[in-house]
């Protein structure tokens, strides 16, 4: 390959480069979280956006942007504060701690929702015809029912059990 031909692929990548960068900027920009999407895949998704959006730039400064980027696409502001706090150095540090804090979130919104659906749960009534028909465990010995002859049958026994302590 001469040096002219390989001058002018050169020419031809920047300029392609630089016209598909404004591109990636645009999609860098307007990324999202998906409802699906896991954090360390928009994290993944924001570092590959942003060397791309920026392929001349240092790439320090691409981490930067690439952190920033990761940081306010938190959706809950009190988890974007407590990531800012660390403050986290690179994307991954932000990352880590990012999932560290959203699944300490979500295991406190299942423990409140089982609380939650606990309390709110109205006791069941029965039928009292289907009452006739439950047996109920041991008590003290004695198989309760509610059949009428084998209700007072119990009842006798429980009696005499308790005048011979």
């Amino acid at each position: 390959m001469n040096k002219k031909t390989l001058d002018s692929l050169v020419e031809f990548v920047r300029y392609w480069s630089t016209e598909r960068a404004e591109m990636y900027r645009a999609r860098l920009k307007t990324r999202g979280r998906g409802k699906n999407e896991s954090l360390s895949e928009v994290a993944q998704s924001i570092r590959i956006l942003s060397r791309q959006a920026y392929p001349t730039a240092d790439a320090n400064y691409t981490s930067i942007l690439a952190l920033d980027h990761l940081i306010d696409l938190l959706q809950d502001s009190e988890m974007r504060l407590r990531v800012r706090e660390i403050p986290p150095k690179t994307i991954n540090e932000a990352e880590t701690h990012a999932i560290r804090l959203e699944a300490h979130r979500l295991a406190d919104r299942h423990r409140g929702k089982s609380v939650h659906q606990v309390c709110q749960e109205e006791p069941r009534r029965v039928p009292v015809n289907q009452l006739q028909s439950i047996r109920w465990t041991t008590i003290r010995g004695y198989k309760l029912t509610t059949d009428r002859k084998d209700h007072d049958r119990n009842i006798q026994n429980c009696s005499q059990s308790h005048e011979s302590i």
